[in-house]
């Protein structure tokens, strides 16, 4: 059962880490660990999901309302946007694939807190290497549209390591994207459009889920409160790392995985 101040907490920390570069899988295992809760579900960890795809889309609409504008409106001037689109969709692909395939495994054998201690350490290391390389071969000028179908194609497969907890899907788009050869701003923009299709998918297989549970069952106060906390935290987030990455980059995230690390083995 999950009570109600939990379920805001849960909601703020997904909202924040859903975007930002420090697994939000991670915390979702962690905090109940830590404070003796009682594991949240897989519908509740859904309906923060959804509350975080919801910032995501209200913060994008712009760009999203000119992908949609590209289709519906065909021409030369909006065919970068088209491709875009096109571009995200093809790039989803690889991890909505091992997803189905590892389930199952995802979602018991993975979420070992040994694994997630291990996952924030390694893709600290990662992440950091993948700011300095783009600071020194990526253009500023090239901007979210002028991105190419082998650079998209490379995040998504990078994305396919987010299966397992600890590494952030964030995170691992991002590192994907500067080693491609994105800019860093380029690179989290990509990642938050990214993430759209990959949580709406993970959000629509704990709905048939819930569905088939028995209503009395269902906690629709907690579910509720979870997904709007997660909306605004996600929101804020989002705004917060864009001008985060542009002024410091990945270093502070990087120390923090370390330290959430550490305090996940102590914790032991």
């Amino acid at each position: 059962m999950v009570l109600l101040g939990q379920a805001i907490i849960l909601g703020v920390v997904q909202g924040i880490t859903e975007f930002l570069p420090i697994s939000s899988s991670g915390h979702l295992i962690i905090l109940p660990l830590l404070f003796n809760w009682e594991d949240q579900g897989l519908v509740f960890d859904a309906f923060l999901h959804i509350g975080t795809l919801c910032a995501v889309v209200t913060y994008f609409r712009s760009d999203l309302y000119a992908m949609y504008n590209s289709l519906v409106r065909p021409g030369r001037d909006n065919k970068q946007w088209r491709k875009l689109g096109l571009y995200i969709l093809l790039a989803t692909f690889p991890a909505a694939l091992m997803g189905l395939l590892f389930k199952s495994s995802i979602e018991t054998t993975l979420r070992d807190p040994m694994i997630v201690a291990g996952g924030l350490v390694l893709w600290a290391g990662v992440l950091l290497l993948a700011d300095q390389y783009s600071a020194k071969v990526s253009s500023p000028k090239k901007t979210l549209p002028n991105i190419t179908f082998l650079q998209s194609f490379v995040v998504g497969f990078w994305q396919v390591i987010a299966l397992i907890p600890g590494t952030s899907r964030s995170g691992i788009t991002m590192t994907g994207g500067m080693l491609a050869g994105m800019n860093k701003q380029t690179a989290v923009r990509y990642s938050f459009l990214l993430s759209i299709p990959v949580i709406l998918g993970a959000g629509l297989l704990s709905v048939t889920e819930l569905m088939t549970m028995p209503t009395g069952s269902i906690q629709w106060m907690p579910l509720s409160i979870g997904f709007v906390s997660s909306f605004l935290s996600g929101y804020m987030a989002i705004a917060f790392l864009l001008k985060l990455v542009a002024r410091w980059g990945f270093a502070p995230f990087a120390a923090y995985r370390l330290l959430l690390a550490i305090i996940i083995l102590l914790s032991l």
